[in-house]
């Protein structure tokens, strides 16, 4: 997946700011929806980067990457993973 593809998955919010007679907490739930916004962007390029191994290309995997390259197929897992555990804590 290319960067390009990755777009589909923008947000859109209808409104610059939330409505509330309480400014305090609009200015807290804008704050925590920004927050969960950026660990979703960070799960879904850490997905589009991922490339799982498979029976079919595992040799490929053996054979033509290096250590730095092979490290950076767990670095995008593990940064999926965390990005998905902090946005279920943020809501």
């Amino acid at each position: 997946m290319n960067t390009t593809e990755l777009k589909k998955f923008d947000l859109s919010f209808p409104g610059r700011w939330i409505a509330g007679s309480d400014r305090d907490w609009a200015f807290e739930t804008a704050h925590i929806l920004s927050l969960v916004e950026d660990e979703f962007v960070r799960a879904v390029a850490s997905y589009a980067m991922f490339e799982p191994i498979t029976t079919s290309n595992v040799e490929q995997f053996d054979l033509w990457q290096s250590k730095y390259e092979s490290c950076l197929n767990g670095i995008y897992a593990t940064s999926f993973v965390l990005s998905l555990d902090a946005i279920s804590k943020l809501l």
